[in-house]
C-alpha cells in the first residue's frame, strides 16, 4: 500500500513539473501509468478481502478508464463538439 501511495505521489510531482503544452497532448500517459498501479492493487484487494462487488472497485475501475481515455481522445478531437 505505501508502494501504491508514493507511486501516485511521483506521479503528481511530476504532472506538476512538466509543461502545459506537454501535458495536454500527453497526459493520458500519467493517467494510464496510474491505472498500471492501481488496478492490480485493486484486484489483489479484491481477492484477498472478498469484496468483488463493492461499488468502489467499479467505480474507480470506470473513473481510471475514462481518466486514460478522455486524456488521450479529448485533446485530439474527439467526443463532444
Amino acid at each position: 500500500m505505501i508502494a501504491v501511495l508514493v507511486i501516485n505521489l511521483l506521479l503528481v510531482a511530476s504532472a506538476l513539473m512538466l509543461s502545459n503544452e506537454w501535458l495536454m497532448l500527453h497526459g493520458y500517459l500519467l493517467y494510464a501509468a496510474q491505472a498500471l498501479v492501481m488496478l492490480p492493487y485493486l484486484a489483489w484487494r479484491v481477492f484477498y478481502a472478498h469484496h468483488l462487488f463493492m461499488p468502489s472497485v467499479f467505480a474507480l475501475a470506470y473513473y481510471l478508464a475514462n481518466l486514460a481515455l478522455g486524456g488521450y481522445l479529448v485533446p485530439r478531437d474527439y467526443g463532444l463538439e
